[in-house]
C-alpha cells in the first residue's frame, strides 16, 4: 500500500471506527433469518439510512412474483405484502445512475451458540452475518455517513437496495428488478476480498432417482440394488466433472482457478432395511459452471449422460429433476466503465483489487439476465467465512471498502 498522507475522507472513516463497530454489532444481534425474520432489521435500517439524509422506503414484493421462473419457493410461504426490501435514494446528480445492492437476511437456524452475540477481537468482529452480508451494509453505512458529514457531492444518480431472501436464491433482488428499479450499473456487495468481479460462476442443483428391484437379501441376485446402480451414476458424474473442467479452461476472468467448475453430490438416500435389496436411491447435488455454459445446456448434458449410460437398467429406470437452486452464470467486459471506475476508486483507496471472476453465484446474475443491467460484485471479507461457525470479518477491510465506495460515488465522471 502507498505511504502517502491520507486525505480528509480516509481520516474521517478511520475516526469513526468505534461507531462502525457498534453499528455492525447491533446488526449481527438482530438474527434476521431468511423467510420472515427480516422485518426488524429492515425497519431498523430504514431509520438508520433516513438519518443520513437519504429518502428511504420499505417496498413490498410485487404481486405475481411467485409466478416468475426465477422465483425460489420458501419452506414456509407468507404474503408478498409482508416481504419488504429497503430502498434508500440520494438526490439526483450526474449522468450515470447506479444501484448499490446487498442483503440483510442470514442463513439459519444458527449452528453455534453465540451466533447472534457479536464478539470483537483485535481487528475482527465475529457473528452470523458478519461477512454475509452485514459487513457489506456497514461499509455502505460508513461511506454515506462520510458523504453527509463531510458535505461531499455524489456525482452519480441512484439508490441503495438492502434486500431480503438472498439466501434462498434472490427473491428480494428479483422483486426490486420487477418493480422497475434500474441503474446504468449495479454493484452487488458480497465478500470478494475487495476484488472486483465482472463475472460469476453459475450453479444448478439436481436430483437423480434410480429405481431398483427389491428382494430379500437371501435372493439378492434375483433383484437389482438401486444403491449399487447409483454408485455407477456417481462415477459418471465424476467423468462429467472432468469433461466440464476441460471445456472450461481459459474462460476469460477464470483462468487463475484450478477448479472453477464442480459437480458435487451433496446428499444421498436409499433403501429401507439392511437385509433387503434397495428398491430406490436418490442423490441431490449441484453443478457449478462458467459463462461458456448455460443452465439449459447443463440440463441437456446431464440428461444425455443418463439417457446414454452404458448400463441398460440405469437408462430405463432413472428420473432427473431440477427442483431447487438455478443460478445462471454471467460476464461483462473488464473494460466496461463500471469496472474501470470502480478500479480507479479502489486505487485511490490504496486497495489492491484484482479484476477476476467470482466462483460463487449470487444475486448479480439476476441484474444481468432479468434486469439487463451491467453488474459487478465487490465487498470486504472472505467468502469462505460465509455460513461458517465463527463467521468473521476484518474491521479495517470494511473501512477500505467504504473508502472505495466513497471515491466511486464522488469521483468526477468521464465521457466514455
Amino acid at each position: 500500500m502507498s505511504d502517502h498522507i491520507p486525505g480528509k475522507e480516509r481520516a474521517y472513516l478511520v475516526s469513526r471506527r468505534e461507531e462502525l463497530v457498534s453499528f455492525l454489532k447491533e446488526l449481527i444481534s438482530l438474527s434476521s433469518i431468511t423467510g420472515g425474520g427480516e422485518r426488524k432489521i429492515q425497519e431498523h435500517l430504514r431509520d438508520v439510512f433516513s438519518s443520513l439524509a437519504l429518502k428511504t422506503e420499505l417496498v413490498p414484493f410485487p404481486p405475481g412474483l411467485q409466478e416468475h421462473p426465477e422465483y425460489i419457493s420458501l419452506p414456509r410461504e407468507y404474503p408478498l405484502s409482508e416481504r419488504k426490501n429497503l430502498l434508500a435514494f440520494w438526490e439526483d446528480e450526474g449522468e450515470k445512475s447506479v444501484i448499490i445492492n446487498t442483503h440483510s437476511d442470514v442463513v439459519g437456524p444458527a449452528d453455534w451458540e453465540e451466533a447472534f452475540s457479536p464478539r470483537v477481537e483485535g481487528d475482527w468482529i465475529t457473528g452470523r452475518g458478519a461477512v454475509d452480508c452485514k459487513g457489506q451494509i456497514a461499509a455502505i453505512y460508513l461511506a454515506f455517513m462520510a458523504i453527509k458529514d463531510l458535505g461531499l457531492k455524489i456525482r452519480k444518480r441512484g439508490h441503495i437496495q438492502i434486500v431480503i431472501e438472498e439466501e434462498v436464491g434472490g427473491n428480494g433482488s428479483l422483486a426490486a428488478i420487477l418493480s422497475g428499479y434500474r441503474g446504468d450499473g449495479v454493484i452487488v456487495m458480497e465478500a470478494s476480498g475487495l476484488n472486483i468481479h465482472p463475472a460469476n460462476r453459475g450453479a444448478i442443483w439436481f436430483r437423480i432417482t434410480i429405481k431398483g428391484k427389491p428382494v430379500h437379501m437371501g435372493r439378492k441376485y434375483e433383484g437389482v440394488n438401486a444403491i449399487e446402480k447409483m454408485m455407477q451414476v456417481i462415477e459418471s458424474l465424476q467423468d462429467y466433472e472432468r469433461k466440464l473442467l476441460e471445456e472450461s479452461r481459459n474462460v476469460p476472468l477464470f483462468q487463475e482457478y484450478s477448479h472453477p467448475v464442480q459437480v458435487n453430490v451433496g446428499t444421498i438416500r436409499g433403501g429401507e432395511w439392511p437385509s433387503m435389496v434397495a428398491d430406490e436411491a436418490v442423490i441431490e447435488g449441484g453443478v457449478g459452471f462458467l459463462p461458456n455454459k448455460s443452465i439449459p445446456r447443463v440440463k441437456e448434458e446431464l440428461a444425455e449422460m443418463l439417457a446414454s449410460h452404458p448400463d441398460a437398467w440405469i437408462r430405463e429406470n432413472y428420473k432427473l429433476e431440477f427442483p431447487k437452486l438455478r443460478n445462471e452464470a454471467y460476464s461483462i467486459s473488464p473494460e466496461h466503465w463500471l469496472v474501470k471506475e470502480l478500479q480507479c476508486a479502489a486505487e485511490k483507496a490504496d486497495v489492491p483489487s484484482r479484476v477476476t471472476g467470482f466462483i460463487v453465484s449470487c444475486d448479480a446474475r439476476l441484474f444481468y439476465h432479468v434486469g439487463k443491467m451491467p453488474v459487478v460484485v465487490f465487498g470486504p471479507g472472505d467468502i469462505c467465512e460465509a455460513h461458517s461457525r465463527g463467521e468473521k470479518i476484518s474491521i479495517s477491510e470494511i473501512i477500505k471498502a467504504s473508502e472505495t465506495l466513497l471515491h466511486f460515488l464522488t469521483r468526477e465522471e468521464e465521457n466514455d
